[in-house]
């Protein structure tokens, strides 16, 4: 009898909770002190400026997190990684957290496009909390296809602010 309890309880208790994932969203991203080298690969430098939103979607469920690593990415290549604060998120809650990134010298292979299309990916250490009930796992939330226009500044460096294209975009989180 106690070993079909051991069994079966954390399956009734996922069952009476129906946990969600948490979902994130990237509701801006700025672009400033572009800049792509001339040289053969081309540099890209620049300062990034990411807003995120986190929501947590369920009812039952509290969401505390800790070590989340950030990195902005042009196509494969990581241009920049930074560290974000723990933050914790009660049931059904929403909050903005501020990504800063700066990219010096970074090599990248898609210079030539009129657009530049970034990614995103945190990862981060997630507990969830309902009442007795606790768990620690890693997700991952990446943001795809976050476009800035580079008014056709195909080398050389520019003191305007790119800002995303098309709004807000929904994350995937695994």
């Amino acid at each position: 009898v106690i070993f079909f309890l051991l069994l079966f309880l954390p399956i009734i208790t996922l069952m009476m909770l129906d946990p969600e994932l948490p979902k994130f969203r990237v509701d801006s991203l700025t672009v400033s002190n572009f800049n792509i080298s001339p040289t053969t690969p081309p540099l890209l430098s620049g300062h990034f400026t990411v807003i995120i939103s986190a929501r947590n979607p369920n009812s039952k469920l509290t969401f505390s997190y800790n070590h989340l690593d950030a990195g902005i990415y042009l196509g494969s290549n990581q241009l920049s990684g930074t560290t974000l604060p723990p933050f914790a998120l009660s049931k059904k809650n929403e909050t903005s957290l501020t990504a800063n990134f700066a990219a010096v010298g970074a090599y990248v292979d898609q210079a030539e496009s009129e657009n530049l299309v970034f990614n995103l990916k945190i990862q981060m250490k997630v507990r969830y909390k309902a009442g007795f009930w606790r768990r620690v796992t890693w997700l991952e939330a990446f943001c795809p296809g976050l476009s800035v226009r580079t008014n056709t500044v195909k080398s050389g460096s520019s003191s305007d602010v790119w800002s995303l294209i098309g709004g807000a975009r929904s994350c995937e989180v695994c």
